[in-house]
C-alpha cells in the first residue's frame, strides 16, 4: 500500500500545501525503479480512434462512436449492426442473414487495421430474441479458422434499427 501524506492545496507535514511535485517525489520514493518502469510503458501507449468509410465496407456507425480504438496492443471494435455498408440500412433477413451481415462488417473493420476474426480475443453478441443464439452459434462458428476466442451471449430487449443482433469484438493487435 502507498500512503501519500496530504492532497494538492492541502496542508502536509510542516504546515505547508502539497504540491505535484510532493506527490511525485513520495510515489518515486516508494516504487523506487518500478515507478521508472511503469512510466516508460506508459509512454509508448497513446489511444488511437479509427472511421472507416463505406467504401471500406465498413457501414456508417448508428451512434455518435468511432468503429475501433486501439489502446496498446489491443483493438476494440464498436457493437456491429447488420447494416449494409452503402446505404446504412439494416439488411433483410433473420438472424442467420443478418448474422453474415454483421460478419462482413467486424470482418472490415478489423481487416481496415490488418487484424481477422482470429486476431479476435473476446466477442460480445447481443441478440434480440435469445431463442435464436442455437442457429446464430451454428453461423458464429465458421467466423474462425483458429480456437474459439472467449464470448458472452446476452439476450436483450430491443436493438437499435431492429437489428436481430449486434457484434463487439476486442481483438489482439498486431504491431
Amino acid at each position: 500500500m502507498v500512503a501519500v501524506t496530504g492532497t494538492l492545496g492541502v496542508p502536509a507535514a510542516g504546515g505547508r500545501p502539497a504540491t505535484e511535485d510532493d506527490v511525485d517525489e513520495t510515489v518515486d520514493e516508494v516504487l523506487g525503479e518500478e515507478a521508472g518502469r511503469v512510466a516508460a510503458a506508459r509512454a509508448g501507449t497513446r489511444r488511437e480512434t479509427f472511421v472507416f468509410a463505406p467504401e471500406q465496407g465498413v457501414p456508417p456507425q448508428v451512434g455518435p462512436s468511432a468503429h475501433a480504438t486501439r489502446w496498446g496492443d489491443l483493438v476494440f471494435c464498436t457493437g456491429q449492426l447488420p447494416t449494409d455498408p452503402i446505404t446504412g440500412e439494416l439488411v433483410p433477413g433473420g438472424v442467420l442473414e443478418q448474422a453474415e451481415q454483421v460478419r462482413r462488417n467486424v470482418a472490415a473493420v478489423l481487416g481496415a487495421l490488418g487484424l481477422t476474426w482470429d486476431d479476435a480475443l473476446v466477442v460480445r453478441v447481443h441478440l434480440a430474441d435469445l431463442a435464436t443464439c442455437e442457429a446464430f452459434d451454428e453461423a458464429y462458428r465458421a467466423w474462425f479458422r483458429g480456437p474459439l476466442p472467449a464470448r458472452s451471449c446476452v439476450g436483450v430487449s430491443a436493438l437499435a434499427l431492429g437489428a436481430a443482433l449486434e457484434v463487439e469484438v476486442v481483438a489482439a493487435a498486431r504491431r
